[in-house]
This record gives structure tokens, C-alpha cells and sequence, in this order.
């Protein structure tokens, strides 16, 4: 009887062995087949999201170089130079807050307004002299009739704009970054106002963030939990954000 035991007892693990050996290669065929798709699911998530980012660029760089085709043509028309003048004028005989200047404020204010309108494509609009001085803008924030090139905001990214602008005697795009007047990170589109040869002044506007995060937030392809981030490699080498999380 315990012979018949130890027999059964050895067949019983020979057969488990058996099934031991014969499964092994089977689990380990499945293991290197998993990682072998997990590898391609990665490449081919990688390449659409790839795919989605460059989109999103795209619809971005053109959303910029419309703005700055819109820019380029105010600053060419009859609007920017007679704003320039009359406004230059009131603010070096009278200074800002004057009835003096006020009067010609609002010459202006309500054609400028319009560019700030329920469409959000701008958020701010500025006319700054060659000196640097800015003597016009739509919200009045903190940075109205300070200079760019010694002020409080000769290193913000409207004052690299102004710059350029003013260097060059074209049109320029500043990047995004956080900007103290508005409190929150800004880009600016500038173009010079050049009349008969003559350097006039430079116009500048600030874009708005709206339609940008709106392209980035769109997360159509990326999930349930799928989500953009828009972002900019700073001097230092960091990442800062330029859009909500």
C-alpha cells in the first residue's frame, strides 16, 4: 500500500514537472510578446501625440500670424498716424490724467476699442513713442505713461517688442511671459508707424490668451484623461507654463 502511495505520489509530481516544463516556454513567450507590445503601443503613442502637438502648433502659428498681418495694417493706415500725433502731443503739453489729454483720448478711444471687442483678439493696445514712452492704452493698467527703455518695464516682453520694432522698423513678436500689469503671462505683436520716411512711434498689441488656450485645452484624441500643456523653455532652462493646468 505505501508503495502504491510513493508510486502515485511520484507520477502525481512528474506530471506537475511536466506540465511545469511545458508551460514555461508558453509563459515566456506571453511575457516577451506583452513587452514587445507594449513597446510598439508606446512608439505609436508617441508618434500621435506627436502628430497632435504639431497640429496644435500649426493652428497656433497661424492664429499669431494673422494677428500680426492685423497689426501690420493699423500701423499702416491713417488711424495709427493721426493717434500718434494728436496723442503724442496732448501728453507732452498736458500729461496724462489733463482734461487737456483726455480730450484727445477720446478722439480715439472708441476706434481702439474695437479691436478689443467680444471676438478676444487682443486683450490691450498700445502707441509708444520713439523714446519709449507709452502714451496710449485701452485698459489704462500699470504700465500706462511708464517708459519701456528706463522704466519699471524695460525688461518685460513688451518692451523687447518695442525694441525690436524700433531697431528693425518691422513688425515683431515677443514670446510669452508673465506680464506685472495684467497678472498674467502675455505676448505682444509691435509694428513701427513710419510716415514720408520718418520714424513716428511703434504700435504694439497684447495678445489675448483666450483663443491660444483654446487650442491648447482642446483635448479631442487624448482620452478621458488626456490634457495640453503649452509651456516655454525659459533662459535658465526651465519650463514655464503659459496656459492654466
Amino acid at each position: 500500500m505505501n508503495r502504491d502511495m510513493r508510486n502515485h505520489s511520484l507520477t502525481h509530481h512528474l506530471a506537475l514537472w511536466f506540465i511545469v516544463v511545458a508551460l514555461l516556454p508558453l509563459l515566456l513567450f506571453g511575457y516577451l510578446s506583452l513587452r514587445q507590445n507594449e513597446a510598439a503601443l508606446r512608439v505609436e503613442m508617441q508618434a500621435r501625440m506627436s502628430r497632435l502637438a504639431d497640429k496644435k502648433a500649426m493652428e497656433i502659428k497661424v492664429y499669431l500670424a494673422e494677428r500680426a498681418q492685423d497689426v501690420q495694417i493699423l500701423a499702416r493706415g491713417l488711424l495709427a498716424e493721426q493717434a500718434m500725433d494728436a496723442l503724442s502731443r496732448a501728453y507732452l503739453q498736458h500729461r496724462p490724467g489733463s482734461a487737456g489729454y483726455q480730450r484727445a483720448d477720446r478722439q480715439f478711444r472708441s476706434r481702439f476699442s474695437a479691436y478689443i471687442d467680444e471676438s478676444a483678439l487682443f486683450y490691450d493696445v498700445f502707441l509708444i513713442t520713439p523714446q519709449g514712452e507709452i502714451i496710449y492704452t485701452d485698459k489704462h493698467e500699470a504700465d500706462f505713461a511708464t517708459n519701456l527703455l528706463d522704466g519699471p518695464y524695460r525688461d518685460s516682453q513688451l518692451a523687447k517688442a518695442f525694441r525690436e520694432s524700433s531697431l528693425t522698423f518691422e513688425s515683431s513678436f515677443s514670446s510669452f511671459g508673465s506680464y506685472a500689469p495684467s497678472g498674467v503671462p502675455a505676448a505682444f505683436v509691435a509694428a513701427p508707424i513710419i510716415r514720408n520716411g520718418v520714424f513716428r512711434g511703434v504700435i504694439a498689441f497684447q495678445l489675448s490668451t483666450e483663443n491660444i488656450y483654446r487650442v491648447a485645452m482642446e483635448n479631442s484624441g487624448l482620452g478621458t484623461t488626456g490634457e495640453t500643456l503649452l509651456a516655454r523653455l525659459t533662459d535658465s532652462g526651465e519650463a514655464e507654463f503659459a496656459a492654466p493646468l
